[in-house]
Formats: C-alpha cells, sequence, structure tokens
C-alpha cells in the first residue's frame, strides 16, 4: 500500500549543494527517519513557522487598525470637549457683560 502512495506522490527533482546530501543523512539518522521523510518534515515546518508568522502579522495589523480607530474617535471627542468649552466660555462671558451691565431699565 505505501508503495503506492509512494508512486502517486509527486516527485521533485533537487539539485543539492556539496555537503548538504551527508548533513541531510545525518539528520536523517539522528531522527530516524529516511533522508527523505526529513527533508519533508523540514519543509513542513518552515511552511507551517510562515503560516503562523502571517497569522500573528494579520492580528497585528488588525490590531493596529483597531487602535487608529481608536485614536481618531478620542481626537473627534476630544474636538467636540473643546467647541463645547469654547460655547460655555462664550456664554459665560454674555453672563459677565450682562450682570456689569446691572438691571434692564
Amino acid at each position: 500500500m505505501s508503495d503506492s502512495t509512494s508512486r502517486e506522490s509527486d516527485k521533485f527533482m533537487l539539485r543539492l549543494p556539496d555537503g548538504m546530501r551527508e548533513r541531510i543523512k545525518a539528520y536523517a539518522d539522528s531522527n530516524r527517519r529516511s533522508m527523505n521523510a526529513e527533508i519533508i518534515a523540514r519543509i513542513t515546518e518552515s511552511l507551517d513557522a510562515d503560516l503562523a508568522i502571517a497569522v500573528v502579522r494579520v492580528d497585528f495589523f488588525a490590531s493596529a487598525e483597531d487602535l487608529w480607530l481608536a485614536a481618531d474617535r478620542l481626537s473627534n471627542m476630544a474636538q467636540m470637549a473643546r467647541d463645547r468649552a469654547i460655547v460655555v466660555a462664550m456664554e459665560a462671558e454674555a453672563d459677565n457683560i450682562e450682570r456689569m451691565k446691572g438691571p434692564s431699565e
């Protein structure tokens, strides 16, 4: 059964730099795997790590976008508070002017 799976699997010819075959063989032996299984395991680990990094980036940018929106809302609220403070100050000044004039005749 494993022979039919092996025959049906995609095959890819690969040129290895000098010395890499021996390094892969040593790691495969220490992990008790075939060289093919060692190469597949390492490629899988690399691809999984890339996926994890991509997820972290998406989370980071989603958080950054949330922070940007919150900062924008706070800026709008601060502007509304400044506008209200100006109105209150103008009303208080108008009241002071009226008091200084004295009672209406």
